[in-house]
């Protein structure tokens, strides 16, 4: 079966990404958290970037934090396992994930004020989601 562009695309922008989790490793680590929590934390914002964004956009860490409200949107449409904690430790990923980016300049305070801000209204939308149907 051949490779198509959008799938050597796709491998790139998964390439370039592993920098982002690596910065994010190194930064939980330094605020010393438990290993079980790093790993959460890193398999949730790869889930984000990679397995969400990278996939369903092709694009890389850069754009991410715009489709953040179609990620919400897809958390509780398409992942059955995601249940209002679990969002809510998404959320907190994410959270730690743009502050560390914003730590190592990566992205300007203001992408980082809006993108909390998106995170969130993101979170709310999916805790009153969870509200209504339950």
């Amino acid at each position: 079966m051949a490779i198509d562009n959008t799938e050597i695309e796709i491998k790139k922008v998964k390439e370039a990404n592993q920098k982002y989790l690596n910065l994010f490793e190194k930064f939980l680590k330094e605020k010393k958290l438990s290993p079980k929590t790093i790993k959460i934390h890193l398999e949730n914002i790869d889930f984000f970037i990679n397995d969400f964004v990278a996939d369903h956009y092709v694009e890389g860490f850069e754009q991410a934090h715009l489709y953040l409200e179609d990620f919400y949107a897809y958390l509780i449409q398409k992942c059955i396992w995601a249940t209002p904690p679990q969002i809510k430790g998404v959320a907190a990923s994410l959270k730690k994930f743009y502050k560390c980016m914003l730590e190592n300049n990566l992205i300007s305070k203001l992408d980082y004020s809006e993108t909390s801000d998106s995170i969130k209204i993101g979170l709310e939308y999916c805790l009153d989601f969870y509200g209504d149907c339950y």
